[in-house]
């Protein structure tokens, strides 16, 4: 039977430092602390283990996919205060140890993590179409549970990092200026200042479902829809057949 392991052997390389001179003993230490568990326990560890290391540095981490992610990510202008690493898994879902470099898929993991709260995207990219995907979202009431604990000032902060986040976000996954139909709930006096001033601000939400719009509607609110540009929204939620989406920054609407 498996001995699902493989959830320890995540390699987790900070793409701001020079990892490719770090990943070695990274590899090495991890692969010594789960060894007693894996198949390959009879086998002579250090010998093997340097092989093991050698395949790794040469094939993975420094591949030419990975040097194309990683100029991807920089690219794509990610905030100074994201941390941004490229996660490697030494095994595979089998908790097989990935020494076939030519039978396996390359392309790592990456997370962004914001700095001292436990809040992430994570992606991966596809080598075929060298593009990357999302596979998670920040999620807003996750958002504001954290912000519970939170002072006005670190709240403020911690909007502005978001939406930086959210531009890096579209802009790694090459979002387009395309106009969408989305769906709000909101006040007539909102909606007044919307068209009064001609722009609605950054940090507002929208659906693409009116279902889920009159979900949010709440006693005195109007529903409205407007053609919004994608770029200028990212998607915080899909849930339940509708997609749920911030503006990232103030939208022109005349």
């Amino acid at each position: 039977m498996p001995r699902k392991i493989h959830y320890q052997t995540d390699i987790k390389l900070d793409i701001s430092t020079d990892f490719a001179k770090d990943a070695p003993k990274i590899i090495k230490d991890t692969l010594e602390k789960v060894w007693p568990e894996t198949y390959f326990a009879d086998l002579d560890v250090d010998d093997y283990i340097d092989i093991v290391t050698d395949i790794w540095v040469r094939y993975y981490i420094n591949s030419d996919i990975t040097k194309e992610v990683i100029n991807k990510i920089k690219n794509a202008n990610p905030p100074k205060d994201l941390k941004i690493y490229l996660e490697f898994n030494l095994f595979d879902d089998d908790d097989n140890l990935i020494i076939d470099y030519s039978e396996v898929r390359t392309t790592p993991l990456f997370r962004a993590f914001l700095p001292t709260r436990d809040l992430w995207d994570t992606y991966v990219y596809d080598s075929i179409t060298r593009k990357f995907e999302s596979l998670e979202i920040i999620e807003p009431s996750y958002i504001d549970e954290i912000k519970l604990s939170m002072s006005e000032a670190e709240k403020s902060k911690l909007d502005d990092l978001l939406i930086q986040a959210y531009s890096f976000h579209n802009r790694l996954l090459g979002i387009t200026a395309k106009k969408i139909l989305l769906y709000t709930a909101q006040s007539p006096k909102v909606i007044d200042d919307w068209n009064k001033t001609g722009y609605i601000p950054k940090g507002m939400y929208f659906t693409d479902k009116m279902s889920r719009a009159e979900y949010y509607w709440v006693e005195g609110d109007i529903i409205v829809d407007y053609r919004l540009p994608e770029n200028k929204m990212s998607m915080t939620s899909e849930f339940g057949g509708a997609k749920e989406y911030v503006t990232i920054e103030d939208i022109m609407i005349k």
